[in-house]
């Protein structure tokens, strides 16, 4: 996934390896640039970190953090893709008529067995396969062990 940079890597961190102090503070738009590319990384940067890093005061470096974040979700819910909104659950999004899947069907229904265990097979003398013994009554099986 490509992720869009206010300003290439290699830039903002030469900006960011300047040696910034009190005296001398990093302008605003490197720091700006700087807590973008981090938020990106997924490590979001702290006051304090960028206090120390950029020579501002903590006030100054937790209002740039937070409006980097505004910024950022704005830029995320203008340009990521659209999802489409989920249907209130226990709510069809059709009617439960079933008319618009008609023509989509390749095959007909099967027809309703209460007698099968499982919905896709229907039990029937066809698909069963009985042994001579299976057949027998109770009589004959009483000859038949006799016989043997």
């Amino acid at each position: 996934m490509r992720i869009w940079h206010p300003a290439p890597r290699g830039l903002i961190n030469e900006a960011a390896a300047e040696r910034w102090t009190r005296k001398k503070p990093a302008p605003a738009l490197v720091v700006y640039m700087w807590i973008w590319s981090q938020r990106d990384d997924g490590t979001p940067p702290t006051r304090r970190q960028v206090a120390r890093l950029f020579g501002w005061t903590e006030h100054y470096a937790r209002t740039m953090i937070r409006k980097v974040g505004e910024d950022q979700n704005e830029w995320r819910r203008l340009y990521s893709p659209k999802q489409a909104p989920k249907a209130a659950q226990g709510s069809p999004s059709q009617a439960s008529d079933f008319n618009h899947l008609q023509g989509r069907t390749a095959q007909p229904s099967p027809r309703f067995n209460p007698e099968s265990p499982d919905r896709a097979r229907a039990i029937t003398q066809h698909n069963t396969q009985h042994t001579d013994r299976e057949r027998l009554s109770l009589e004959e099986m009483r000859t038949w062990q006799a016989l043997k």
